[in-house]
């Protein structure tokens, strides 16, 4: 069993050798991350081998070997499940718990079966079949680097921990055969002193290995190297061990600007922020986000030139970042001005699964603002959970049935509101949902189909803005087009989305049209945390002091060409334990606090987020993780019995 997981070991060091992500960190720094996985995966089997060393010592019935697998199993899987199983609801996870160890029951069965007859494990018949399960081994830890290369550590320790418990039983049959082959086995003292010699070397090198893996179990590697493990898919056991060593001590005492000073503190509606002067009819506005939708697909690729046509038509933000990673975390940003970990969120059900919605958060939604203003406030839904029996979306009304299949009923019933306006003030929403994984139907490779999407998109929103324009509503009709998050291709070894912060994911677009709006590109930093007190202003209508975003509408009608009129930070909160913040001046702080890990990235020169910086600049560091810590720590939210899911 030991050799075994040396084995799974090796071939997950050669796995991650060769298909490491992207990275421009020192040798020494891949090489104490692959050093740590790999001796944690060689430690856990020591640990395993231990456990069979004991059990076999014990006179104990015939299927106790099996029902203690089961138990065991159980017991580990409560703590390595955790956040994996925290999907489903209860009653599931109990299930999934009970039978997550049924493959190492069957491979404890199996083990049982093949032994028995004594001298048998020496049958061709025996032979193979541990040559069949040794090759099942081996399958298992390759697969384990394929799937799920996001944060789901349980998984990946189950894949871990299976693929050593079947190589571990294959090595102990074709170690039988072998035994008991028909050659006459060695004599004399030469022999005996060879196998003492062999044996006290193993001993030692069991012994170092045990040091070394026990090293890895309790300390931590440096900061460069814990960000390697973080997008190392198999890094199972690190992620598992983080929450044991708590937190890494303070970032320091942040220095906050003068002017941010006030976004740093507790905010209350008593802040209320005041519209800017608005002259003419009762505005118009529509808002189409689209799903999965990223800023360089949109600014580079020939799928998205109807975007770009769009975008030279209004005001284009180039700098723009939504809140999160995943939809629900950056609809709530959208709608209450807050983030992710500064929301009250209740797990409920959702579909077959377990969500989390907004049913205990108390901010005011900026809808429903409008809505007591006056304004017509709707939506065109296309997904469920945006719908009024949900608790996640307050004060818009669905106009129509929940369209599901494609975005091109969506947009039609958008254009047939148009009609339905009159002279009234009003505010629409739809969420376009092509461009999410699985990308529709059809042929072709999995990004090829999210490209064809986004020029589906594309055609699509297009059509819209030539409806407003031939719309009698076309002289005070704004059109507003973002994404909700990203998509990844494996940029930093992760595919779709709600697992990084980088900037695949959370880099968007941000393209609006209407009146007073002249044609430019606008590179100054802003968020999707800005959406709600842009509307807002747009109606006329004060931000609540409780938003953390500010109103663009200064930078629309062209008061605050250099941005100075924005002074809240521009934030990320993944809903997965992930947090970022973009500085003005093209710094990018992250912390991740489910591997206790920091970076920083200066995006002017590195826009892949390839060369994390720490190390190399101490003292911007320093700054910028120490401002991002105080922001976040600042608008937690806190009550009793509650804590901040880890998952969104």
């Amino acid at each position: 069993m030991r050799a075994a997981f040396v084995l799974v070991a090796a071939l997950d060091l050669a796995l991650m050798i060769a298909w490491r992500t992207p990275s421009r960190s020192p040798l020494g720094v891949r090489a104490e991350a692959f050093a740590y996985v790999t001796f944690q995966t060689i430690g856990w089997g020591l640990l395993i081998g231990a456990g069979v060393d004991l059990w076999s010592r014990l006179r104990v019935p015939r299927l106790a070997a099996p029902l203690a697998t089961w138990a065991v199993g159980i017991a580990v899987g409560v703590i390595a499940f955790a956040e994996d199983f925290s999907v489903f609801a209860p009653a599931m996870r109990a299930v999934l718990l009970v039978l997550a160890p049924l493959p190492l029951v069957a491979l404890a069965l199996a083990h049982r079966a093949m032994a028995r007859g004594g001298t048998a494990g020496a049958s061709v018949g025996t032979a193979l079949g541990a040559v069949a399960l040794g090759l099942g081994g081996i399958g298992c830890a390759v697969q384990n680097h394929l799937v799920l290369d996001g944060t789901y550590p349980g998984i990946h320790f189950a894949g871990t921990t299976f693929a050593g418990a079947v190589l571990g039983v294959a090595l102990h049959h074709l170690g039988g055969a072998w035994a008991h082959r028909d050659d006459a086995p060695e004599a004399g003292s030469a022999a005996q002193t060879s196998g003492r010699a062999s044996r006290a070397a193993l001993a030692g090198l069991t012994a170092a290995a045990a040091l070394a893996s026990a090293t890895s179990f309790v300390t931590l590697p440096r900061n460069a190297a814990r960000t390697e493990i973080a997008r190392i898919p198999i890094a199972s056991m690190a992620t598992l061990l983080a929450d044991l060593h708590g937190a890494t001590g303070s970032a320091g005492r942040a220095a906050i600007p003068p002017e941010q000073v006030v976004w740093f503190s507790p905010r209350d509606a008593s802040l209320a922020v005041p519209p800017s002067p608005r002259r003419g009819p009762a505005p118009v506005v529509i808002v189409v986000t689209v799903d999965s939708l990223r800023a360089d697909v949109v600014e580079k690729a020939r799928e998205g030139r109807a975007f770009r046509r769009l975008a030279a038509r209004g005001a284009s933000f180039r700098n723009a970042r939504s809140p999160s990673s995943s939809t629900f975390p950056t609809v709530a940003t959208m709608l209450t001005g807050r983030y992710f970990s500064s929301l009250r969120w209740t797990e409920e059900p959702y579909r077959d699964k377990r969500k989390h919605f907004l049913r205990e958060e108390p901010s005011v939604q900026f809808p429903e603002l409008l809505t007591s203003a006056g304004v017509r406030a709707v939506q065109v839904p296309t997904v469920e959970a945006f719908l009024p029996e949900y608790p996640l979306v307050r004060g818009l009304a669905p106009i129509s049935e929940v369209f599901r299949a494609s975005s091109a009923p969506a947009i039609d019933r958008a254009i047939r509101f148009l009609d339905e306006v009159g002279d009234e003030p009003a505010f629409l929403w739809t969420h376009l949902m092509d461009t999410h994984y699985p990308y529709g139907e059809g042929p072709g490779h999995t990004k090829k189909k999210y490209l064809r999407q986004v020029k589906r998109m594309g055609a699509l929103v297009e059509k819209l803005a030539k409806a407003i324009e031939k719309s009698p509503a076309r002289s005070r009709t704004y059109l507003v087009v973002a994404a909700d998050h990203g998509e990844a291709f494996r940029e930093h070894g992760t595919r779709h989305h709600a697992t990084t912060v980088y900037d695949e994911l959370v880099h968007v677009p941000l393209i609006v049209l209407g009146p007073q709006v002249a044609p430019r590109v606008i590179d100054v930093p802003v968020g999707l945390v800005d959406l709600g007190p842009t509307v807002l202003d747009l109606f006329g209508q004060s931000t609540p002091g409780t938003f953390l975003g500010q109103s663009l509408v200064p930078l629309l009608r062209g008061r605050c060409l250099d941005g100075a009129c924005l002074t809240r930070p521009v934030a990320i909160d993944s809903g997965r334990r992930k947090q970022a913040m973009i500085f003005p001046d093209g710094w990018k702080a992250i912390r991740n606090l489910g591997q206790l890990s920091s970076e920083l990235y200066f995006l002017p020169d590195d826009p892949g987020e390839t060369r994390n910086l720490v190390d190399e600049e101490p003292r911007e560091a320093t700054l910028r993780l120490a401002r991002l810590a105080a922001f976040f720590d600042g608008h937690e939210h806190r009550s009793p019995g509650y804590r901040v899911p880890s998952r969104e």
